[in-house]
């Protein structure tokens, strides 16, 4: 079984060009753009001090 989390497809709304410029990041960064917006919520999450999940099922 891998060690990578499960990821699932996720549909958002967000703003056109908030979506270009985090694209534009992601390139640069030579990220995908789901790798690159995880990566930037899980720094808002830390910023606004919130608490990891304890783990889901199926990441025991």
């Amino acid at each position: 079984m891998s060690d990578m989390p499960r990821r699932a497809a996720k549909s958002i709304r967000i703003n056109e060009e908030v979506y270009y410029r985090a694209r534009v990041a992601a390139v640069i960064s030579r990220k995908s753009l789901g790798q690159w917006l995880e990566e930037a919520v899980e720094e808002k999450l830390d910023i606004e001090g919130i608490p990891p999940l304890l783990a889901s099922k199926g990441q025991e």
